[in-house]
């Protein structure tokens, strides 16, 4: 059982938290670090069903193709495949011109 399975156990249905949710706080805080650490969670999950931008390159590939990736966005499929963590990273390293399809937290 997870934090999140937990939570959805006592959470109101509409309350409760789905895949692709993003979760933008918790007990008050946005600080990614202590979210993280109030909610017990791993820096890296390969169970996890996307990979988190962290960073980009500015001599990489993203970049110089001018792809609307930002940082924070979440790479949820490659090319057509989805997947864990790990799958996604090995559909990345296997093609040259990959199509990701990425998820941005909604602004506002």
């Amino acid at each position: 059982n997870t934090i999140i399975g937990s939570y959805n156990e006592c959470a109101p249905e509409p309350l409760r938290v789905r895949a692709g949710d993003y979760i933008t706080a918790v007990d008050g805080s946005a600080d990614l670090r202590e979210m993280r650490d109030l909610m017990h969670l791993p820096r890296y999950d390969p169970e996890g069903s996307s990979l988190n931008v962290k960073s980009i390159d500015p001599s990489g590939a993203v970049h110089v193709a001018g792809a609307d990736i930002a940082v924070g966005d979440r790479i949820v499929a490659v090319s057509g495949a989805e997947g864990d963590a790990v799958e996604l990273l090995a559909q990345l390293r296997l093609n040259d011109s990959p199509q990701l399809l990425v998820s941005r937290c909604p602004t506002g």
